[in-house]
Protein backbone atom coordinates (compact mmCIF):
# COMPACT_ATOMS: atom_id res chain seq x y z
CA UNK A 1 0.00 0.00 0.00
CA UNK A 2 2.89 2.39 0.72
CA UNK A 3 4.30 1.87 -2.78
CA UNK A 4 1.25 3.65 -4.24
CA UNK A 5 1.89 6.87 -2.28
CA UNK A 6 3.37 9.94 -3.92
CA UNK A 7 7.14 10.23 -3.74
CA UNK A 8 6.74 13.68 -2.16
CA UNK A 9 4.88 12.35 0.88
CA UNK A 10 6.52 12.89 4.24
CA UNK A 11 6.86 10.03 6.69
CA UNK A 12 4.42 11.73 9.08
CA UNK A 13 1.71 11.75 6.41
CA UNK A 14 2.29 8.02 5.91
CA UNK A 15 1.86 7.18 9.61
CA UNK A 16 -1.81 6.20 9.23
CA UNK A 17 -0.70 3.48 6.82
CA UNK A 18 1.60 1.90 9.43
CA UNK A 19 0.33 -0.64 11.91
CA UNK A 20 -0.90 0.87 15.17
CA UNK A 21 1.65 -1.04 17.26
CA UNK A 22 4.56 0.22 15.17
CA UNK A 23 3.48 3.89 14.95
CA UNK A 24 5.12 5.09 18.18
CA UNK A 25 8.43 3.58 17.08
CA UNK A 26 8.21 5.16 13.64
CA UNK A 27 7.19 8.52 15.17
CA UNK A 28 10.19 8.38 17.50
CA UNK A 29 12.46 7.48 14.60
CA UNK A 30 11.12 10.35 12.47
CA UNK A 31 11.61 12.79 15.37
CA UNK A 32 15.17 11.61 15.94
CA UNK A 33 16.04 11.84 12.24
CA UNK A 34 14.62 15.38 12.10
CA UNK A 35 16.64 16.36 15.17
CA UNK A 36 19.81 14.92 13.65
CA UNK A 37 19.18 16.77 10.37
CA UNK A 38 18.76 20.01 12.31
CA UNK A 39 22.05 19.43 14.14
CA UNK A 40 23.92 18.57 10.94
CA UNK A 41 22.61 21.68 9.18
CA UNK A 42 23.52 23.90 12.14
CA UNK A 43 27.01 22.37 12.35
CA UNK A 44 27.44 22.71 8.60
CA UNK A 45 26.53 26.42 8.72
CA UNK A 46 28.93 26.94 11.63
CA UNK A 47 31.77 25.10 9.84
CA UNK A 48 31.14 27.11 6.67
CA UNK A 49 31.33 30.34 8.66
CA UNK A 50 34.59 29.26 10.33
CA UNK A 51 36.12 28.19 7.02
CA UNK A 52 35.14 31.49 5.41
CA UNK A 53 36.75 33.43 8.26
CA UNK A 54 39.90 31.29 8.07
CA UNK A 55 40.22 31.85 4.31
CA UNK A 56 39.71 35.61 4.79
CA UNK A 57 42.38 35.74 7.48
CA UNK A 58 44.73 33.67 5.31
CA UNK A 59 44.26 36.04 2.37
CA UNK A 60 44.79 39.10 4.57
CA UNK A 61 47.96 37.58 6.02
CA UNK A 62 49.35 36.75 2.59
CA UNK A 63 48.55 40.24 1.33
CA UNK A 64 50.30 41.78 4.33
CA UNK A 65 53.34 39.56 3.82
CA UNK A 66 53.43 40.49 0.12
CA UNK A 67 53.41 44.19 1.03
CA UNK A 68 56.21 43.68 3.54
CA UNK A 69 58.25 41.67 1.04
CA UNK A 70 57.72 44.35 -1.59
CA UNK A 71 58.72 47.10 0.84
CA UNK A 72 61.69 45.27 2.40
CA UNK A 73 62.42 42.90 -0.45
CA UNK A 74 66.15 43.53 -0.61
CA UNK A 75 66.49 42.59 3.06
CA UNK A 76 64.74 39.25 2.53
CA UNK A 77 66.38 38.25 -0.77
CA UNK A 78 68.08 34.92 -1.17
CA UNK A 79 67.53 31.95 1.09
CA UNK A 80 64.65 33.52 3.02
CA UNK A 81 62.65 34.46 -0.07
CA UNK A 82 60.77 31.16 0.08
CA UNK A 83 59.24 31.91 3.50
CA UNK A 84 56.05 33.28 1.99
CA UNK A 85 55.82 30.60 -0.68
CA UNK A 86 56.48 27.57 1.54
CA UNK A 87 55.64 28.78 5.03
CA UNK A 88 59.00 27.50 6.33
CA UNK A 89 61.70 29.63 7.85
CA UNK A 90 65.22 30.22 6.60
CA UNK A 91 67.16 26.96 6.55
CA UNK A 92 64.47 25.27 8.66
CA UNK A 93 64.62 27.85 11.47
CA UNK A 94 61.51 29.69 12.55
CA UNK A 95 61.31 33.13 10.99
CA UNK A 96 59.63 36.17 12.42
CA UNK A 97 58.89 39.19 10.29
CA UNK A 98 58.46 42.25 12.49
CA UNK A 99 55.77 44.65 11.37
CA UNK A 100 56.38 48.40 11.46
Amino acid sequence: MIAHCASTSSLRTLLPLIEVDARPLVEALVSEVNLLLHRVRRTSRHNHMLLTRAVDMHQETLELLRKIMKRDGAHYEGECQSVIQTGFGCKGKSSVILLP
